[in-house]
């Protein structure tokens, strides 16, 4: 099903109205070697940063105490990015002159990448944070990147942005931002995982599922079939050499198990209507939510249109090894993110224009949160939750927190909330925020 149908089904997602269509012509990735110049030529800029004592710019609304929980949180917008505590102090300023967007760890937490855009000329730089240090270095972006994702050693960083046509590119930069792979790959959609604790990455490009495991020789890479649905990630299980991703055939779509090796398929069961999936840290378990959402293609036949409306709404969790499932709310989750330890599962609804946020974990589901997230989360993050999720981007690393982007007194406002009482603290000003993934002692 495409993804153009996470934009227009919520009321909630009104504001997401006019996305751009792209040219969906081919249904295979285009190949080209990469020609871009050297990241460590003169336009490499690097700067330190040295850590603030400085209140944040708008001062913390300390009704959850949260002095005591793990991590950093970096949050971006239009004035650069900073680095604060959980309880809102600051510790570093970095690139006050650009306008931020998608900072993003590595999974270490030693290390953050960015996208970094020049208000003035609208030159966009890839801008790379290391955290012992706050020192920030920028390069000269290829695109305007809309999308990172680390490798677990944090030497190679997949970058999605738009590609020269439409639709999407995707480059694979190291961690000093120069090429790590011999071709960029272009296409209408792009969405990748990496191998959990391995350098190997599924791409689902257009209507094709890719293993890349030599990037000096991506054009060679194992073909894994059409799953036939576009807009989707696959999730990899952790401790295989196997991904779990929907794969549709005419008016029937089932939850698969792929071993990327020798291509066999076994199916989890049958899913209905919309579909996206969330991997277990384990690698035992997955959360896929299914159901109407949006309307179907007018393209599609009058019987499959009714049998999507028709489906019902869910959130469920999958026993990868059976497939056995457990109901957990008849809702389609917008956001499904597992906390690092694997106990918690964080769960965005919409309820009147609202996002909702529930925490699900051996007690049950219980409702924390509901706001209204700034319009740069709802645009560009909230269509493509499934993407993100593959690592944790909203809790803290000792799962006792969690943070969101809320529109607030005119604008956007970073905010963490204690998942045992709801209570929360105003971290500063912010479009998008994420928790560092690592133990940090600040």
């Amino acid at each position: 099903m495409p993804r153009s149908l996470r934009y227009a089904a919520a009321a909630l997602i009104v504001l997401m109205a006019g996305c751009s269509s792209v040219d969906s012509r081919s249904a295979s990735p285009t190949f080209t070697t990469l020609t871009r110049p050297d990241p460590d030529g003169a336009n490499t800029t690097t700067t330190t940063a040295e850590p603030s004592d400085s209140p944040s710019s708008v001062q913390p609304t300390e009704t959850a105490d949260l002095s005591d929980v793990d991590g950093l949180i970096a949050a971006a917008g239009r004035t650069g990015l900073r680095i604060h505590t959980p309880t809102g102090d600051v510790v570093a300023e970095l690139l006050t002159d650009r306008v931020v967007r998608q900072p993003t760890w590595s999974r270490s937490g030693e290390a953050l990448v960015t996208t970094a855009i020049d208000p003035g000329t609208g030159l966009t730089a890839v801008g790379l944070i290391d955290s012992s240090s706050w020192s920030v270095e920028t390069v000269p972006a290829a695109r305007a990147y809309f999308f990172y994702s680390w490798n677990d050693g944090g030497d190679r960083i997949a970058a999605l942005g738009p590609g020269r046509v439409g639709g999407t590119a995707v480059d694979f930069i190291d961690g000093f931002g120069g090429a790590a792979a011999d071709s960029t790959i272009s296409g209408v959609s792009m969405f990748v995982a990496w191998e959990p604790d391995g350098d190997d990455v599924v791409l689902h490009a257009n209507d094709r599922l890719l293993l890349i495991d030599d990037f000096a020789a991506i054009e060679e890479s194992t073909e894994l079939g059409e799953p036939g649905i576009r807009f989707q990630a696959a999730n990899w299980i952790p401790g295989t050499r196997s991904v779990v991703l929907a794969r549709a055939d005419g008016a029937s779509t089932e939850l698969i198990r792929q071993n990327v090796d020798t291509g066999e398929v076994s199916s989890l069961g049958e899913l209905a209507g919309f579909a996206a999936v969330s991997m277990h840290p384990a690698g035992e378990l997955a959360v896929v939510t299914h159901g109407a959402f949006g309307d179907p293609p007018t393209t599609t036949p009058d019987t499959v249109q009714a049998a999507y409306q028709a489906s019902e709404r869910t959130i469920e969790l999958v026993d990868l090894g059976t497939g056995a499932r457990t109901p957990i709310l008849d809702e389609i989750g917008l956001w499904m993110e597992w906390d690092a330890s694997g106990e918690q599962l964080l769960l965005a609804t919409e309820r009147q224009q609202q996002v909702v946020w529930h925490v699900y974990d051996d007690s049950g589901l219980r409702e924390v949160y509901s706001g209204r997230p700034t319009p740069t989360f709802l645009q560009q993050y909230l269509p493509f939750a499934d993407q993100y999720v593959e690592s944790p981007r909203l809790w803290s690393p000792d799962g006792r927190a969690f943070v969101v982007t809320e529109e607030l007194d005119g604008g956007g406002q970073a905010i963490a909330v204690d998942v045992e009482t709801g209570a929360t603290a105003t971290i500063g000003r912010a479009d998008i925020a994420f928790w560092g993934p690592a133990v940090s002692d600040p």
